[in-house]
């Protein structure tokens, strides 16, 4: 499956992080967490991740994933905003969600940064030599109880 173009821009990027964010607060949420830190959306992210893809593979299984299934994530994404709003506000008193908002978008800046390409010009040869060594030493599948 390929993206289209008009799917595969950074900005773009940034609203499906959003929308995972906000799913991962809604399951939070649905679990009983009813605190939310700021650094609760880092998880988020991940949980929001997770979910996701299950719906999206139990989806597939039924019909097939276009640009509606992707409205219903990111409507799932607003939606778990909307919902821990009051808990975003309560972290910072005598500020509303809007700040807190942009707080979020920043925290999110920042962890799409780590997961971009490499920017730097050795970088690249790091993670070759890890990928050499990995190829030449695998790791024997079983348990681990090799002598």
């Amino acid at each position: 499956m390929t993206i289209p173009r008009r799917l595969d821009s950074r900005s773009t990027r940034y609203l499906i992080a959003l929308a995972l964010a906000g799913v991962g607060l809604l399951i939070r949420r649905v679990a009983g967490l009813r605190e939310v830190s700021l650094e609760d959306v880092f998880d988020a992210v991940w949980i929001g991740f997770a979910v996701t893809l299950l719906f999206l593979m139990t989806w597939h299984l039924v019909l097939p994933i276009r640009g509606a299934t992707l409205a219903l994530v990111l409507a799932g994404g607003a939606v778990g905003f909307m919902v821990n709003a009051r808990a975003f506000t309560k972290q910072v008193p005598g500020t509303g969600a809007l700040p807190l908002a942009g707080g979020a978008l920043v925290v999110l800046w920042v962890a799409l940064q780590g997961l971009s390409n490499f920017r730097s010009w050795d970088g690249g040869l790091y993670h070759l030599q890890a990928v050499e060594w990995a190829k030449a030493y695998r790791v024997v599948p079983g348990l681990a109880n090799l002598h």
